[in-house]
């Protein structure tokens, strides 16, 4: 990942007020998709937990292993995109926009 690449592009998006407002509503909508997807994730580690208590197998072991990552995964994800949101609003409130 090209960090400079992806602040010079959101740089670009906070500076231009019509492709702030399109990536303000993108991100809002991938923002929602996310929390949920995240809020599945962590009722499925929860179950898979369950599952390990219940009947503790090398199975249960790594879908557990499994579920921990792919749920901090995604909620890292929404994270991003919430922080991201953040700063078109703080870019937008600073342009003079409502």
């Amino acid at each position: 990942m090209n960090f400079e690449q992806e602040d010079e592009r959101f740089v670009s998006l906070a500076a231009d007020a019509g492709k702030r407002t399109e990536a303000l509503v993108s991100l809002c909508r991938m923002r929602r998709r996310f929390f949920l997807l995240a809020a599945g994730c962590s009722l499925a580690f929860c179950l898979a937990l369950v599952a390990v208590i219940w009947n503790p197998s090398p199975a249960s072991l790594g879908l557990v292993g499994g579920g921990c990552f792919g749920t901090l995964a995604v909620w890292q994800l929404f994270f991003k995109l919430d922080s991201d949101i953040k700063l078109l609003k703080v870019a937008r409130r600073l342009c003079g926009e409502p």
